[in-house]
Parts: structure tokens; sequence; C-alpha cells
């Protein structure tokens, strides 16, 4: 029974001791909550160790994630794609692309969400500077157009 016990723990240590494929999965059902887990984790190691390169598995997760999202978004979630729609600039990857259309859809929650984001803004942001400016426009853009200057139309 001892052998047999250490087994079990060897084979859950094995599973749990995977690559980084594993570490965000692809499947389609995920529920919504663990995309924005997904999202959440890979942009804070994105701002925490990362100079704009992010390995390939980490932008296919991410866009997985960003796809998989529902069309209504819980506004508590809005803060954190404001950033990473700010700062999530990984060669090669389009953030905005794919963040934009989620602010459309989600536009009245968005716009208030943007709009404490840009009233509460980080100490080395300035609205004279990217991607701070960019932030102050969109907000307007969404307000004014529904997105329309930035190129999308409603979804």
């Amino acid at each position: 029974m001892k052998s047999f016990t250490f087994f079990l723990a060897g084979l859950l240590l094995l599973s749990l001791s995977s690559n980084s494929q594993d570490k965000y999965p692809k499947s389609k059902n995920d529920p919504d909550k663990k995309s924005i887990e997904i999202i959440r984790r890979i942009f804070k190691d994105f701002i925490q160790y990362e100079d704009g390169i992010d390995s390939y598995e980490n932008k296919e997760a991410m866009k997985r994630a960003l796809k998989s999202l529902p069309a209504t978004i819980n506004e508590n979630e809005l803060p954190l794609l404001i950033n990473v729609w700010m700062y999530y600039d990984a060669t090669d990857f389009p953030t905005r692309e794919l963040i934009t259309p989620i602010f459309i859809k989600n536009k009245k929650a968005s716009v208030i969400a943007m709009k404490y984001r840009i009233n509460h803004k980080k100490k080395w942001e300035s609205k004279d500077s990217a991607p701070y400016s960019e932030l102050i426009e969109l907000e307007k853009d969404l307000e004014l157009t529904g997105g329309k200057s930035f190129g999308f139309q409603h979804l």
C-alpha cells in the first residue's frame, strides 16, 4: 500500500511538472474566468520579466484567451484588458486588434473603465506620450463614434 501511495504521488508530481503548453490550455471550453486568469498571468510575467519579447507559446495562449472571452465582459476585468491594451507590446502580436473589439462590444462599461484609468494614471504616464495618450483618444472615440476612428465598426 505504501509503494502504491508513492506511485500515485509520483504520477501527480509528474502531471504537475509540465511544459509551457500545458500551462495555458488550448481547450475551447475554458470558462471565462480561466481565460482572464491566463491573460492576467501572461501579462504579469510580461511586464515583470520581458522587454517587448514574449515566447511563441505565451503569444498563442494570449491570443486564444482573448478570442475565447465572452461578448459581454465582466466590468471588473476591464482594467486588466485596458492595461494589456496599453502595455502588452510583444513583438508581432496584434494586441489592440484583439482587444479593441471587446471594448466596442462593451462600450458603456469600457468608457467608464477608461475614464477611471485616465483619472488614475501612473506616475510615469503623460497625456503627451503613448500609450496613455492613445487611451485618451480611444476613450473619446468610443464615446463619439463607437470605435470607427480606430478602424473598427460596431460589432
